[in-house]
């Protein structure tokens, strides 16, 4: 793990059954702060041709010394450091693919809330404007919107509450856009607070929203068209520059 805006990261990405000698794509992959001064990511942007067996490799270098404290002794990317891994590409995601509809899903609102966010939401503090409407009723306003699937109090990959604040903080400059938190874990109020309602093997139980969207991991947001299409979607963290890029992309937003 290596979260340091002073580090450049290089990556390479190799279709293992047709060359393995050879990139198909490489790029330089900028940093983002996911959680700012304690942890960040870096976003390598790849179109991968076909399904199969891939490879990438990374190469990370410091190109300064950061202003802060200096790293410990010996500091570990003080010279170029490689890392490769292996992977799998899917024929198909278990989510819409991009152009496919966006499934209807009756989310809870304010409405059915009673007004109050904090009895949908385990956000510390939950913003009104993401609890308006449904996924069903975005989808019928027949306007562009954005749906965020995560859960800040019981995320499993550490990012959700992170990356909900930074998509809060870039829904501020699209007051206009229409916008959906979704819980995806079944919740009950208990002792004054929002908790898990587990099955009997002690597991996290999916909302039928995470069911109908297909969704095996989360957090995970997505940009549905005024046409109900899917035209974005971003598994786990999200670069803001990257997110501001696909809403002013979005028609008739």
């Amino acid at each position: 793990m290596i979260s340091d805006p002073s580090a450049t990261a290089h990556v390479r990405f190799f279709d293992l059954a047709r060359d393995p000698n050879h990139p198909a794509a490489e790029t330089d992959a900028p940093f983002y702060w996911l959680i700012e001064g304690a942890r960040g990511l870096y976003r390598a942007p790849v179109t991968f041709t076909e399904a199969g067996q891939w490879g990438a490799e990374f190469i990370v270098a410091r190109t300064r010394t950061p202003a802060a404290s200096p790293p410990p002794s010996p500091d570990p990317i003080a010279s170029p450091v490689t890392v490769r891994v292996i992977f799998t590409v899917r024929e198909h995601s278990s989510t819409p693919a991009i152009g496919d509809p966006a499934p209807p899903a009756d989310t809870p609102t304010l409405a059915t809330a009673g007004g109050d966010p904090r009895k949908i939401s385990t956000d510390p503090q939950p913003d009104p404007r993401l609890y308006q409407l449904s996924i069903r009723n975005a989808l019928a306003a027949k306007q562009p919107f954005l749906v965020i699937f995560g859960t800040p109090a019981f995320c499993q990959t550490a990012t959700c509450g992170p990356t909900l604040q930074i998509v809060r903080g870039v829904l501020a400059d699209y007051p206009n856009l229409n916008a959906i938190h979704v819980e995806p874990y079944v919740l009950a109020e208990k002792d004054g607070s929002l908790q898990p309602v587990l099955d009997a093997s002690g597991n996290l139980q999916p909302v039928p929203a995470v069911t109908a969207w297909g969704l095996n991991t989360e957090p995970y947001t997505f940009l549905v068209g005024a046409d109900g299409t899917v035209q974005a979607k971003f598994e786990g963290a999200i670069d803001p520059l990257e997110l501001r890029a696909a809403i002013d992309a979005l028609p008739n937003k």
